[in-house]
C-alpha cells in the first residue's frame, strides 16, 4: 500500500486477529489507500474502518466500513464521509515488502 507498492486505485490491506501470539486473516480489502484508520467507533460489534477511495473513475472521498456479521463491505461500498475531521482512531499501515 503507497505510492510505491500500489496502484493508482489503491493496493490490498489484511484484517487480522491476534490470538495466542498468531495473527489470522479474516478478510482481504482490495482498492485501499492510506491512511487506513481504525476508528474508536464501534458498529455492530466490531470498529470501524476509514479508507481514501479514488482511482478508476470514481469521485474521491473517505468512505466508513462497518462489519456486518463480521464481516466488512469492501471500499467501494462504504460509506462516503466529506472528511477524516471528527474522525478519531488509530492510522495503521501495512508495507508487504
Amino acid at each position: 500500500m503507497g505510492p510505491y507498492t500500489s496502484r493508482a486505485d489503491g493496493g490490498s490491506a489484511l484484517i487480522v486477529k491476534q490470538e495466542a501470539g498468531a495473527l489470522t486473516v479474516l478478510q482481504k480489502l482490495t482498492l485501499a489507500h492510506m491512511p487506513v484508520v481504525v476508528s474508536d467507533t464501534v458498529s455492530n460489534g466490531w470498529k470501524e474502518i476509514v479508507v481514501p477511495y479514488s482511482g478508476g473513475g470514481v469521485e474521491p472521498a473517505c468512505v466508513v466500513l462497518r462489519a456486518e456479521n463480521g464481516i466488512c463491505p469492501s471500499v467501494a461500498d462504504g460509506a462516503a464521509i466529506d472528511s477524516l475531521e471528527g474522525v478519531s482512531g488509530t492510522a495503521v499501515l501495512y508495507i508487504q515488502v
